[in-house]
């Protein structure tokens, strides 16, 4: 029996540029995917994330992997879990995904659309096709959970005392893991 491949998908947390030299309380959010299922990060990640730089939602892609721990911005990887596809089947799908809100409803903790919002929609998708069950995000309630979660995760990786979110470092990369 032929086994599925899989990967893993992180979420990276990007110090904002007008933050820079404090406690960072908001972050830069960026869909990440390693083609296995271990945390070997030394050939780079495969990152997307959407930017508002011109008043418009464009999608920012890397062909090729990438270590975005090298970003001046770098803050954090989360680890999410594992999308039971292949890394071409994950990046394609992706990369398929518009970066603007279209009829997605914002969250109740959102007056406008984000980085962080179309990275929850393209997680919900893959779940919707069965492809990742690593965290519920049917709901809002499940969104907004998940929002929260990583937020928290970003901000106690700040260097909080009795974190819940213990950090570990994979070659340069600082991550933790999702729960």
């Amino acid at each position: 029996m032929e086994s599925k491949q899989i990967c893993t998908a992180y979420i990276a947390l990007l110090n904002r540029r007008d933050q820079e030299g404090s406690i960072p309380t908001s972050f830069h959010w960026v869909l990440c995917y390693l083609p296995r299922s271990d945390d070997d990060t030394t050939q780079g990640f495969y990152v997307y994330h959407v930017l508002d730089e011109s008043e418009a939602w464009e999608q920012s892609k890397h062909v090729n992997p990438v270590h975005i721990e090298q970003n001046d911005r770098f803050h954090i990887v989360i680890k999410l879990g594992h999308v039971l596809a292949d890394i071409n089947t994950v990046t394609d799908f992706t990369a398929s995904q518009p970066a603007t809100q279209d009829d997605t409803p914002l969250l109740s903790t959102h007056r406008k659309w984000s980085c962080a919002l179309w990275i929850i929609r393209v997680l919900a998708d893959f779940q919707e096709a069965g492809l990742f069950s690593a965290i519920p995000l049917q709901t809002e309630d499940d969104k907004m959970k998940f929002y929260r979660r990583i937020y928290s995760a970003g901000a106690l990786a700040s260097g909080y005392p009795n974190s819940d979110f213990p950090v570990v470092y994979h070659g340069e990369v600082k991550m933790t893991q999702y729960k």
